[in-house]
């Protein structure tokens, strides 16, 4: 028994529908392999007798397309879950739409930081406290620039969101060899 308590079988159960249907494993009189440093091995079907590739998919195919009746018939007697690959492709669809139909259980709501609501006094608490945490020149709220950045903000209908440092180290990067470009294209003007 294995961890969860279900038995699992072992090789010889799994194929002993090969074992019922066809031979053992014999190496091909019929059916030489071009190069001959390897052996083709086969099996001989008890129902029709050929010889058939010693592979469990060919002998399954093989049993699927031509006694597929003399199978179910055996598989069902013997209580053997059908091994047969258009019934297992069936089985796996089938358990498929079992095991998940909807999408509910595997989707994750993403939490949402609390937003302060906004009001004068809040955007001043919260301005005069970046200025002091940051060591900024009271001059700064004053700036083109960060007024720029609120005004833009402000626009937003559910928050923002803020870049991390990875991608603001980037965008200054960006930004500085957009520059020196600009400057190597204006240095560059022969006059």
């Amino acid at each position: 028994m294995d961890i969860e308590g279900v038995e699992k079988k072992s090789n010889s159960e799994k194929s002993k529908d090969i074992t019922h249907f066809f031979g053992t494993k014999t190496t091909s009189a019929t059916k030489p392999r071009k190069d001959d440093n390897t052996i083709n091995w086969v099996r001989l079907c008890k129902l029709c007798k050929n010889e058939q590739a010693s592979y469990p998919t060919s002998l399954r195919r093989h049993l699927e397309v031509h006694h597929q009746g003399e199978y179910n018939k055996w598989a069902k007697s013997n209580d053997f879950k059908s091994m047969l690959p258009k019934a297992r492709a069936k089985k796996k669809v089938e358990s498929a739409k079992e095991a998940q139909t909807s999408l509910d259980a595997h989707v994750k709501s993403v939490p949402t930081s609390t937003y302060i609501k906004y009001t004068d006094a809040a955007f001043k608490d919260a301005a005069v406290s970046w200025l002091v945490e940051t060591n900024q020149p009271v001059a700064a709220l004053q700036h083109p620039k960060f007024q720029d950045m609120i005004h833009l903000a402000s626009r937003a209908k559910e928050g923002v969101v803020i870049p991390s440092l990875k991608e603001t180290r980037q965008a200054i990067i960006n930004m500085f060899k957009h520059q020196m470009k600009d400057l190597r294209d204006y240095l560059a003007v022969s006059y």
